[in-house]
């Protein structure tokens, strides 16, 4: 009996292990994809500046993009 506890034991210590890296691996994926799409960002806010989130007019002929 003693070595069946063990077992799930260390089984449970196992699963315990790869979840919390694999919940830590989902937490770096998210931050990098938000710091991927800031740095990805910049020449577009350089471009037309922040109206380019906040404006309401979008006419690519007089490169007024909002």
């Amino acid at each position: 009996m003693g070595q069946i506890r063990f077992f799930w034991r260390q089984a449970d210590t196992w699963f315990r292990t790869a979840v919390s890296v694999t919940a830590i691996l989902v937490l770096l994926t998210a931050a990098g994809l938000v710091l991927l799409l800031g740095v990805q960002s910049v020449p577009a806010v350089s471009a037309f500046g922040l109206g380019f989130f906040t404006g309401r007019q979008w006419d690519p002929v007089n490169e007024e993009f909002g």
